[in-house]
């Protein structure tokens, strides 16, 4: 009687609803204080000196000269200049190594050719000689400057770490693909292409994206220039698999191509090259910020031996797996000393085992079931006027429901700080990695985080003005706790791919962020989603490496450049298409704030405010822009594909939104007939945009989330045709 009494007397054995934490005040809103300047690291230095010829009279006068060992983005730089200029004009300047080319009087001579001028690319001999280096530049920075006949183009670079066989890894302790590398000199010359010859990445090669402006002689100006990123990382994660590596979105992906017939082996063709746009963008990741759900791996090794780590259930067990629970998505108790003294030992094994390794992630599991842990040890942490959240629990009574509760911020900064002490007093100069994520965003209302853990903030939502606000606010007090914070969104998840601009918001965001603190991005995800979309992506891309740019001049540039006489009705067209998206975000209220955390209990509400917003009639008019833009394009074929590749945008729009209309519809006798044609007839959309529109449309996302909704109806395209024959008496 002794034990059972004290057991049920045990404070981590008492399982509760109720928050018993400390009843401190919540902080006044202030603004966060700039920390960094928006300036741009652009320098251009005044160039004499001849133009160089690059082609001419439909022939090379010039070779691209690489160093004997060139890496693999001096490679690239070469490839991408060589690409180019035969797109715009017709000839292929050759690739040689260095001690290939003889210097004879004033002409460079290879192969027994003889050529006028030379692109010297990377630390060459001639480089070195020429006192042309990029020593003084930051990763990913670079420098185009020329001398003579040379252009010579160098840039800070560092190869990927690599296996055994020469496959390049991934980051350590990353749980998506993202190699830490620097590509210096590919940058430079993406940026002489665009800068000093006209071209542009819109959107992927492949589906017209890439402008090349056509000319029968290429001549390039003297030139002195470097630049650098403002941030070491600006990452935007690829949903698509690219070089045949499996994607980032691939259980998804898997569950939803059956329903079109098709296989995952044929998206991998598909999607090879998806990756080209990030690297023409100068994306990348040069430093290493660890931070991911961690502790994936725990249940299989500890669940029996330590089952005190875990989260305690209602049932007043400790077990991960009951109830629908995922082994890899177990909830901790995170105020267990065990536990602490264990991840913190871990932290110390990995930066003792590897010197270079700059963090380690000590962040939550993402997942539902099983709940967070609510013995009373922890939540004598909840302070009981924190923001409200809520969270899936299987209660006592053995079912699943969603209650309210308070943020569990103070207690997860409390748990960072306890390991943070511990791995510091070994390694003061690692950094530890941890998130301000779903139930713990907002910023604490006691705790005190400590200096060598760095924060991944997941907030902003641009289809919901609320929660933006809400997120901004947070952002700004956990920059006032934080030295170092990490941008990492779900935003651009948000609406399922419905055509939507807010370049806007989102470059205001990405100022505001990178002057009060910014280190690094990492935006989940890129889905590829282009006719409706990517001006989006492009201005984020943007302004990741410059967040001084000013957005007006992007978006003007992006349809100056992309769709030449059509662009005023093309601008015309994404101001409408802000303008509903805006539409979208004011009257969210509520609806969107799960969204932009990926829950699928708040799919309805966010189709039912689209199809509220984006009628018939808003679709005709967006459409109206575009026959408008296609006639003033008429006589420019690449200008006029562009905008038909913005059409498929508005087709998916008209199929995604006819289906929640219908489902959304009074009930009838007839309702559930009108609901299974409305979702064959966007399976047939979705399916020919996925076959002969690849990189418009992601069908992904809407086939993916909104499942629950058409099961409702039966819906099952399997077995649709059959159920047609059926229904037709055949």
């Amino acid at each position: 009687m002794g034990t059972l009494f004290a057991e049920q007397n045990d404070p981590r054995q008492n399982w509760g609803l109720t928050p018993l934490g400390p009843d401190v005040p919540k902080p006044q809103w202030k603004p966060a204080p700039i920390k960094q300047p928006l300036k741009t690291r652009l320098k251009s230095l005044s160039a004499s000196g001849e133009s160089l010829l690059l082609v001419k009279d439909q022939k090379p006068c010039a070779i691209v000269a690489l160093p004997q060992n060139a890496n693999s983005s001096s490679r690239a730089a070469a490839e991408v200049l060589q690409h180019a200029f035969a797109k715009m004009s017709g000839v292929t300047l050759p690739i040689v190594a260095e001690d290939k080319v003889q210097v004879q009087k004033s002409t460079f001579v290879a192969d027994g050719q003889s050529y006028e001028y030379l692109l010297s690319i990377g630390n060459t001999q001639l480089a070195k000689a020429a006192g042309v280096s990029a020593d003084d530049l930051i990763m990913d920075g670079y420098r185009l400057q020329t001398k003579g006949k040379v252009l010579f183009l160098v840039g800070q670079d560092k190869e990927p770490f690599s296996d055994a066989a020469g496959r390049p890894l991934p980051e350590s302790g990353s749980t998506i693909t993202r190699f830490l590398q620097a590509n210096g000199t590919r940058n430079g010359a993406y940026a002489l292409l665009e800068r000093r010859f006209g071209c542009r990445w819109l959107w992927p090669e492949e589906a017209g994206g890439t402008v090349f402006p056509k000319t029968a002689t290429l001549m390039l100006k003297p030139i002195h220039e470097s630049d650098e990123p403002a941030m070491a990382q600006r990452f935007l994660r690829n949903y698509y698999p690219e070089k045949g590596i499996n994607a980032y979105g691939r259980r998804q992906q898997q569950t939803v191509l059956p329903m079109l017939h098709r296989s995952y082996s044929s998206l991998l063709q598909k999607a090879k090259n998806s990756g080209a746009w990030f690297e023409a963008m100068k994306l990348g990741t040069s430093v290493e910020y660890n931070v991911g759900h961690s502790y994936s791996g725990y249940w299989k090794q500890y669940g029996e031996t330590h089952p005190e780590y875990f989260a305690l259930q209602a049932d007043g067990t400790r077990n991960q797996t009951a109830h629908g629970g995922s082994a890899d998505r177990v909830h901790l108790d995170v105020t267990n000393p065990d536990l602490i003294a264990h991840v913190a030992a871990e932290a110390i094994a990995k930066f003792d085992a590897d010197p270079t390794l700059t963090s380690f992630s000590i962040a939550p599991n993402d997942g539902s079931y099983p709940s967070f842990c609510l013995c009373e040890v922890c939540r004598r942490l909840d302070p009981p006027n924190g923001d409200p959240v809520s969270f899936s629990i299987v209660g006592k009574d053995g079912k699943a429901k969603r209650i309210d509760y308070v943020s569990l911020t103070d207690r997860y900064v409390t748990f960072y700080d306890k390991i943070a002490d511990i791995v510091v007093k070994k390694h003061p100069d690692k950094l530890l990695g941890a998130y301000a994520y779903s139930t713990y965003s907002s910023p604490p209302l006691y705790a005190k985080l400590a200096p060598n853990v760095f924060i991944s903030y997941v907030g902003l939502s641009y289809f919901n003005d609320e929660q933006r606000q809400h997120d901004l606010e947070s952002w700004d007090a956990w920059s006032q706790m934080a030295d170092k914070l990490q941008l990492r969104p779900n935003a651009l998840l948000g609406a399922y791919g419905i055509p939507a601009v807010f370049a806007h918001k989102l470059g205001d965001d990405i100022k505001h962020a990178y002057q009060t603190g910014m280190i690094g991005s990492d935006f989940d995800s890129l889905t590829h989603d282009w006719a409706s979309r990517g001006l989006n992506y492009y201005v984020l891309a943007k302004l990741l490496w410059d967040p001084s740019q000013d957005v007006d001049a992007l978006i003007a540039d992006y349809c100056n450049t992309g769709f030449g006489p059509a662009s005023p009705s093309i601008q015309k067209y994404f101001s409408l298409l802000e303008t509903l998206t805006d539409e979208v975000a004011k009257s969210a209220g509520e609806n969107a704030r799960d969204e932009d955390a990926i829950n699928p209990n708040s799919v309805r509400g966010v189709l039912s405010l689209i199809a509220k917003t984006y009628t018939p009639e808003k679709l005709t008019q967006l459409q109206t822009l575009l026959d408008d833009a296609k006639k003033q394009a008429a006589d420019n074929p690449a200008a006029l594909r562009r905008v038909q590749f913005l059409e498929q945008g508005i087709r998916y729009a008209n199929a995604e939104t006819a289906w929640a209309r219908a489902y959304f519809a009074p009930s009838s006798p007839e309702k559930k007939q009108r609901v299974l044609d409305a979702l064959d007839a966007r399976l047939a959309v979705l399916t020919d945009l996925y076959d002969n529109h690849f990189y418009a449309q992601s069908i992904f996302m809407p086939l993916y989330r909104e499942a629950s909704m058409f099961k409702e109806y039966g819906w099952d395209p399997n077995k649709r045709n059959e159920q047609r024959r059926v229904a037709a008496g055949l």
